[in-house]
């Protein structure tokens, strides 16, 4: 229970310099409130991760694919140790910028966003998301959640009727602040007198109108120009949680991430620009959040407001980003039997897996998710989710790809990339090439060079290599342990995986997935490593003379050490080779499937508990290889010499090459 003191927007936001007539607009009265929070459901059992909802204006691009991948990527960790999983995504299909690209392609809304919502369904299945759920705003059950939580938050007061008066951006669906705009070019704007770095603009008395006369201002965020909007509506009083906000990022500081996008949310309610040591959120004059508009008058694309409706004036439709965070919560049957005059008492559904684990999204919507959906659910008593993460953004020349710039690569784009189609190979790249949280510039070349580096080369070549040796000299058969002691080498290599599984699950508790990725990495070198300064190859010319054949090495009797060794570094060498797909199936699953299938893996050693300090249920069970040669199960993705991106192999080439030579003293 937080219990806090309440006036209604007049007097909260007097230091705003309200004008008088708007105080009289919004009825000015003073009344204490308090908001109750509930507590984590004690019924909670599954771990709940979403992506965002996708603006179902155009079809998919990689940013896209990037988001749900990225989700992906924690949803199958979580499955690997266990739990239990929901995980949902979906389209967001209502919104003033749908119909107009609806109109564009001469389709009704409805017609539009079918299709485009089958695209990124199929992009789902094409790629191995393993979403539990795909919501549409368009479906019955999302339209009951959210007429639910409107009429709760209508019922509690926090929902009032205004004139709004101000800045919109169609393309980013958001409202702006004068002083937020970018002015891109000369022209004579008149200014109201709020000075908000808020992003909402006050509900503004008719009678002290703001009129620019050459609307020249363009978005913060897209760069595209903004319109002058001027219309009835109705507000949510966010102005309310302003402190309540601030408090709750400060005794939970892993609520927004990465860190430097939480300083930059703090700075965003309390009207500053962000610093590098954060700032100090005691400073209760510098609280200055705004009333948001919830309603829309000037189109008709989206779910009616449920309140009554007054045959005088324009139909209402709730504000799309009102209408598409109530996602999260209509995926888990949100509806008005979830609300009592106790407050919020959920269902089943919601019991198990609310509140979300994390919310995953890009990070030029985080001001919905870190801002307003808290207030959302404080107002309505609802438990607030446990992490929001914006990651960055992937460019092209500098640029964010965007279906409104044209700058897009599509997922399509990329598997066509020099004749390859491996969905994985895609996956590999987003999730390993940066920073989880920090932007990427997208170019075919770093694409080629990190696949064939690390999966065709490290990871591939090194299962070619001792699959290979297994099936010539021990007929397919991979060499079990037995109880032949480790040698240092062996000892090594043990403590290294247990040191790269123990990190590995540390960055991926703390969402660090480049670094998870890396770890895996790591473990896959260092197996090389082992395999090479082993040299079973000069091992194996032994075998074909040797009447110890067998492939369990207390077989093997003295003197044959050498063979023993053969046998036992092949053995060690699968066992890696098997560590490294368990890891790997949170990050490309189609290809550690095909490994698994390779070696006729039993399914008790694709588990979590088989990677683990201590289990030895490895060393006994002998897995067989198929007959025939052992196809790639990544192969080289070869660039044409004709092609301008080949330059960059070549460059590489070259700098090999000096190298060499500079070393031999050429």
């Amino acid at each position: 229970m937080f219990g806090i003191s309440k006036l209604l927007p007049g007097v909260l936001l007097s230091r705003n310099k309200l004008s008088s007539c708007h105080r009289l607009l919004l009825n000015l009265q003073t009344v204490s409130f308090s908001v109750e929070i509930a507590p984590d459901a004690d019924k909670k059992s599954a771990y709940y991760v979403t992506t965002p909802i996708y603006y179902a204006n155009g079809a998919p691009h990689l940013g896209h694919l990037y988001t749900s991948v990225s989700a992906d990527m924690i949803a199958r960790f979580q499955r690997l140790k266990g739990k239990e999983v929901h995980f949902v995504t979906g389209t967001d299909d209502h919104g003033q910028k749908v119909q107009q690209a609806a109109a564009k392609n001469n389709q009704t809304p409805l017609e539009f966003t079918n299709k485009m919502a089958s695209q990124f369904e199929e992009l789902g299945r094409q790629f191995n998301i393993s979403n539990t759920d795909f919501i549409r705003t368009t479906s019955d059950r999302h339209k009951e959640g959210v007429v639910a939580m409107w009429k709760r938050l209508e019922d509690q007061g926090y929902i009032y009727k205004g004139m709004y008066e101000g800045w919109y951006s169609v393309r980013d669906e958001c409202f702006y602040s004068e002083d937020e705009l970018v002015h891109y070019e000369n022209s004579d704007v008149k200014s109201s007198e709020s000075s908000s770095t808020t992003g909402v603009v006050e509900a503004v008395p008719s009678s002290t109108p703001v009129v620019p006369i050459s609307p020249r201002y363009c978005s913060p965020e897209s760069g595209d120009e903004v319109s002058w909007v001027q219309e009835e509506s109705y507000f949510f009083k966010l102005s309310a949680f302003s402190r309540i906000l601030l408090e709750h990022y400060e005794t939970n500081p892993c609520f927004i991430a990465p860190v430097s996008k939480r300083n930059e949310v703090i700075s965003f309610i309390k009207g500053t620009k962000p610093s590098e040591e954060g700032e100090d959120i005691s400073e209760e004059d510098a609280y200055n959040l705004k009333d948001l508009s919830i309603s829309r008058t000037s189109f008709s694309w989206g779910i009616p407001v449920p309140s009554g409706a007054d045959p005088r004036v324009p139909a209402h439709v709730i504000y799309v980003w009102m209408d598409a965070l109530m996602n999260y919560l209509s995926a888990l049957g949100l509806d008005e039997t979830c609300f009592d005059a106790s407050g919020f008492v959920g269902n089943d559904m919601l019991d198990r897996v609310w509140p979300a684990d994390v919310h995953i999204m890009g990070k030029d919507i985080l001001r919905f998710h870190a801002v307003y959906w808290p207030a959302f659910l404080l107002a309505a008593g609802v438990p607030l989710p446990k992490s929001i993460f914006a990651h960055g953004w992937w460019v092209m020349n500098g640029q964010k790809m965007s279906k409104s710039i044209g700058n897009v690569t599509t997922p399509a784009d990329v598997l066509s990339l020099y004749g390859h189609d491996n969905t994985d190979y895609v996956r590999y790249f987003l999730l390993s090439e940066i920073v989880f949280g920090n932007d990427g510039d997208y170019n075919p070349q770093a694409f080629v060079h990190r696949v064939n580096s690390n999966l065709a080369n490290d990871y591939g070549n090194l299962i070619q290599r001792s699959a290979s040796m297994i099936n010539k000299h021990a007929q397919g058969v991979v060499p079990t342990f037995g109880s032949v002691v480790d040698t240092p080498e062996d000892v090594e290599l043990l403590a290294m995986a247990d040191s790269c599984v123990r990190s590995f699950d540390t960055h991926m508790n703390s969402l660090n997935l480049y670094q998870a990725v890396e770890e895996i990495s790591r473990l896959c070198r260092a197996c090389n490593k082992y395999f090479d300064t082993a040299a079973p190859w000069k091992l194996a010319k032994m075998i074909d003379n040797s009447q110890n054949q067998g492939r369990n090495c207390n077989t093997i009797t003295a003197p044959d050490n050498d063979i023993v060794r053969f046998y036992k570094v092949l053995a060690m060498t699968t066992e890696f080779i098997r560590r490294i797909a368990v890891l790997y199936s949170c990050v490309i699953p189609a290809s550690s499937a095909k490994i698994f299938a390779l070696y006729g893996t039993p399914d008790v050693l694709q588990t979590w508990a088989s990677i683990q300090p201590g289990f030895n249920g490895y060393r006994d069970i002998s897995l067989l290889l198929p007959e025939g040669p052992i196809q790639p199960i990544f192969p080289r993705i070869v660039v044409p010499v004709d092609n301008n991106s080949s330059k960059y192999v070549k460059t590489k080439k070259r700098q090999k090459a000096k190298k060499k030579a500079d070393v031999a003293g050429l």
